[in-house]
């Protein structure tokens, strides 16, 4: 342990009245007075709103005029309907969907529906192509009323006749026993 520090001596006056005389003495100039500076800061976001409202009234800012939205149909999203033009002696396209954003749905909603019913053709393309049919719907309805065999065009058949006669003039190799016997 270490020395033993002396506490404080009780000096001064002991007499309350005098001690409250001179506490009274020191506050008797900040009590009841006005203050001395009564000047307040004004915010900078409203001096700059101050200064901008002084500037659309002497006219150097315009105020922006609101582009009118329009009438809810011409917003609302279409797609397809415009097809290429196809050669006349060529094959007939199956008929393009046409997508039209409904009123109430979302525009993201609505390029999901596009994206899920663009697969489902491409799909029933690749099916059609696979297997030589033809899917045949309803016009009304859209629904499926049967496959119909496609009949085969004049390019198909030459190019079947020509993979089928393709090797008639190569010699086949003939197999070279490996092992040799003893």
């Amino acid at each position: 342990m270490g020395r033993k520090i002396p506490g404080k001596k009780h000096k001064g006056v002991k007499d309350p009245e005098k001690q409250r005389a001179r506490r009274w003495n020191e506050l008797k100039t900040k009590v009841n007075n006005p203050p001395k500076n009564d000047d307040q800061m004004i915010p900078k976001s409203l001096q700059r709103v101050i200064k901008l409202k002084d500037d659309v009234k002497s006219g150097r800012i315009g105020i922006a005029k609101r582009k009118s939205r329009g009438k809810v149909k011409e917003r609302l999203i279409k797609v397809g309907g415009g097809g290429l033009m196809n050669h006349p002696k060529g094959r007939p396209e199956k008929a393009v969907p046409v997508f039209n954003q409904l009123p109430n749905e979302k525009p993201h909603v609505f390029l999901n529906r596009v994206n899920r019913e663009t697969r489902n053709f491409i799909n029933e393309t690749v099916f059609e192509k696979k297997y030589n049919v033809q899917v045949k719907r309803n016009p009304e309805s859209g629904m499926i009323e049967g496959l119909e065999k496609r009949a085969m065009d004049e390019i198909d058949e030459l190019m079947k006749l020509q993979n089928k006669h393709k090797n008639i003039g190569k010699k086949k190799k003939k197999k070279k026993n490996m092992m040799k016997r003893p």
